[in-house]
């Protein structure tokens, strides 16, 4: 290839690729829930969320991290540093570690693993590093369970 061809080449790859914007995942049940760690003041639990993929492309999740919100009060911090493979348009279980303040958002949180289908409204709001094939980005998300 011409070193011309080659630096349009990569341009139009560039344009391309900035312009699929992901969508973002979808927040659903609680499938394990564990407290690790409990204390008067927090408690670090450790659940796997059941999440969907609504793009129609396979990546790799390298970490995240995001508040947790129950209802509208400041729950706690969540994170995970696990790197895991997002199917394309499908389910997915994501670890992940969360350190909750002790009171009306430990039982929420405790509710809502107990029975997934109650009106507890569990919200992520965070960054995640995202990979897929030679491209890293980050992706900043706002999502309640259900929606």
């Amino acid at each position: 290839m011409k070193k011309g061809t080659q630096i349009w080449a990569s341009i139009l790859l560039f344009i391309a690729v900035s312009g699929c914007r992901p969508k973002d995942f979808q927040v659903g049940s609680v499938e394990e829930f564990q407290v690790s760690k409990l204390n008067l003041k927090e408690a670090t639990i450790k659940v796997k969320v059941k999440c969907f993929n609504p793009n129609g492309y396979k990546a790799k999740l390298i970490n995240f991290k995001s508040d947790v919100f129950v209802g509208e009060q400041l729950a706690g911090q969540a994170f995970s540093d696990t790197s895991i493979f997002l199917p394309a348009k499908d389910s997915f279980l994501l670890p992940v570690t969360m350190t909750v303040k002790m009171g009306t958002s430990f039982n929420a949180l405790k509710n809502w693993a107990i029975s997934p289908s109650a009106a507890v409204p569990i919200r992520f709001k965070g960054e995640a590093l995202l990979k897929k094939g030679l491209f890293s980005f980050k992706k900043q998300f706002d999502q309640k369970n259900g929606e």
